[in-house]
């Protein structure tokens, strides 16, 4: 960290601002950035995406190439790396391919096809919820109310995205080679129409053919992560601790150990969540009884509140006995 700060102050910092100054004070310089400056102004929609891909790219494969040489990154910057090329790729093949055009065209039928769809995901969320929570707890899904409208929120999305996942890397199966011929098809016409203004759109198949491919591979190893179970099981049980586990062990008479949570139910019936290194936490029903106070405690406790208050308001009334 400290050597990167010095370079950056030191070497990077002053080698720009003397780049910048150079361009500055040269006339043919500038007008050449002013120019490419323009042309940037008048891409298309997708072309600004394709030139994210494209740097994107060339930083993965800059750091899949450091890392082979022993060099290791943090593995938040190797998937910031991974979300900014795939997102960078889904975005161009959607402008790519005409999106915004064809879901205007087939509004209708776009909006019949996805109605359904979210009643089947809310279902499928649910029923996986709750499912979750006899495996991971060995509980009634109804004895955690909590837990299920939780559960139910994360599963959602998650639910979404590994499915357009999915459906994206087998439909890439066939994306592929249509994309690959039509690249071919468009070379041969150009050579032998002896055309060069089109080059731009030849270079665009390659590029999505690119996109695609990077982007199952992505999509698709981001999916056998989550599908995992050594990822998806102790946070999958850290969210059941937090959504329902909120009283201390001492609720039930137990003693009071740091981390251990209870949830009560009904019929005199506890749960106990217990902190584990490596599966976040386990669950143990318990018979609890929550400790109570005789009718001559709550009425000698409530006789010292009400003679708390009175003399407090006596005091209020009467400033000037407080003194004495």
């Amino acid at each position: 960290m400290i050597a990167a700060t010095l370079f950056t102050l030191f070497f990077a910092i002053p080698v720009a601002i003397g780049y910048i100054a150079n361009i500055i004070n040269s006339t043919k310089k500038l007008f050449w950035y002013r120019k490419r400056i323009r042309r940037v102004i008048q891409w298309t929609k997708a072309e600004y995406p394709a030139t994210i891909f494209i740097a994107t790219t060339v930083i993965f494969f800059i750091i899949g190439l450091l890392i082979f040489t022993g060099i290791k990154f943090s593995l938040i910057t190797s998937l910031l790396v991974l979300t900014a090329n795939c997102f960078a790729a889904l975005v161009f093949l959607y402008y790519y391919w005409q999106m915004p055009t064809l879901l205007s065209r087939h509004k209708e039928w776009v909006k019949l096809l996805i109605a359904p769809l979210v009643i089947s995901v809310a279902t499928i969320s649910k029923i996986y919820s709750d499912s979750a929570i006899a495996e991971l707890s060995g509980l009634s899904a109804q004895d955690l109310p909590g837990t299920q409208l939780f559960l139910t929120l994360i599963l959602t999305p998650t639910i979404w995205l590994l499915a357009l996942s999915l459906a994206f890397g087998y439909a890439s199966l066939l994306l592929m080679p249509i994309l690959f011929i039509k690249s071919i098809i468009h070379d041969y016409r150009k050579t032998t129409t002896k055309k060069t203004k089109n080059s731009r759109t030849s270079s665009s198949h390659v590029t999505a053919l690119a996109a695609v491919f990077l982007s199952a591979i992505i999509l698709m190893t981001f999916i056998e992560k989550f599908a995992s179970k050594n990822f998806y099981e102790p946070r999958l049980r850290q969210a059941i601790a937090f959504a329902s586990f909120h009283l201390p062990a001492t609720y039930c008479g137990l003693p009071d150990v740091e981390g251990v949570v209870i949830a009560p139910m009904s019929d005199d019936r506890a749960a106990l969540a217990i902190p584990d290194s490596k599966l976040g936490y386990t669950f143990e029903p318990i018979n609890c009884k929550p400790a109570r106070k005789s009718d001559e405690q709550m009425k000698t406790l409530l006789d010292a509140i009400i003679t708390k208050q009175k003399t407090a308001t006596a005091l209020a009334n009467n400033p000037s006995s407080a003194g004495k």
